[in-house]
């Protein structure tokens, strides 16, 4: 099969009429130039060049050759310098994962402000991590900090979870309870609500009861949605409980379409990570995002 690197390796000798200085500017050794001329003259049944002394010379068959392959040559050369020339002014693009309500209040608006492309995946954090190990996406939002020996976790936030409810809920029976520092009272009166969980393993609702009757909660929660904002749009349509992070329901709250229960409870936190490989093919992009990320609400 012909080579194109011959033909390249031939066009240099032409112009030079030296094998060394063809080499040098081709930018490999002398040998391989002698290997490609040989090699072609094989391929074409003839001689392409006379040696005279430290000089090479064309044959006709040389002459000939060059005036047909030089156009053609120099326009597949300038098609690949073209190509390498628009290849780095391209853009990078990102491949990130974000859980869907993080994405739509915190991060979404703020991504005018990039100069790359960015790919959003939504998902939980276990499955976006293991697209990050796979190599499939470059920077993940994780609500969780497995170990994992290729990636690399920062802090970004640490959100603070609000016990909330619709405002069709009558929460007397609550307040009453609270105002008389009757917590067995109230515990019962939250485990007969009905909850909206984010994930089967409860992981928010247990942070929330260790942190104030001390003990996991013995509850069953009556939906499961793995999205915030949907629980939030369950919750203003309905009398169900759930935690839900401050930035998430704040305006919710101001509009009265949902209420704050027990607003006096010892809050219940969540550390809120970016996940990176250890090794990054875009390390200022990653640190770009990881900055807008974790920029306060404005």
């Amino acid at each position: 099969m012909l080579n194109l690197e011959w033909y390249r390796t031939f066009k240099a000798i032409y112009r030079q009429g030296s094998l060394t200085a063809a080499a040098q500017e081709l930018f490999i050794s002398q040998p391989n130039v002698s290997q490609h001329l040989a090699a072609l003259e094989s391929y074409m049944g003839t001689r392409l060049f006379e040696r005279t002394g430290r000089r090479i010379v064309p044959t006709e068959p040389g002459n000939l050759l060059y005036a047909q392959l030089v156009e053609p040559l120099e326009k597949l050369e300038a098609v690949e310098r073209n190509f390498k020339k628009s290849a780095l002014r391209a853009k990078p693009t990102l491949h990130i994962g974000v859980p869907h309500e993080f994405f739509s209040h915190r991060l979404g608006p703020r991504l005018h402000a990039l100069d790359f492309q960015v790919n959003v995946t939504f998902g939980l954090t276990e499955n976006l991590l293991a697209a990050l190990e796979k190599g499939e996406l470059h920077w993940v939002v994780a609500t969780q900090k497995p170990s994992k020996y290729d990636v690399v976790f920062e802090e970004l936030l640490t959100e603070t979870l609000l016990l909330v409810a619709g405002p069709a809920l009558d929460a007397a029976p609550l307040n009453a309870a609270l105002a008389a520092h009757d917590l067995p009272a109230a515990e019962a009166w939250l485990l007969a609500q009905s909850w909206y969980a984010y994930g089967n393993n409860l992981a928010l609702i247990r942070r929330f009861w260790r942190e104030n009757f001390g003990k996991r909660p013995a509850l069953v929660p009556q939906l499961v949605i793995p999205d915030l904002n949907a629980i939030l749009g369950a919750l203003t349509a309905g009398a169900g409980v759930s935690l839900v992070p401050h930035y998430l329901c704040a305006d919710v709250l101001r509009q009265q379409r949902l209420q704050q229960l027990w607003p006096a409870a010892v809050p219940a936190t969540n550390k809120i990570y970016v996940a990176t490989g250890r090794q990054t093919a875009y390390p200022t992009e990653t640190e770009r995002l990881t900055a807008l990320a974790s920029m306060t609400q404005d």
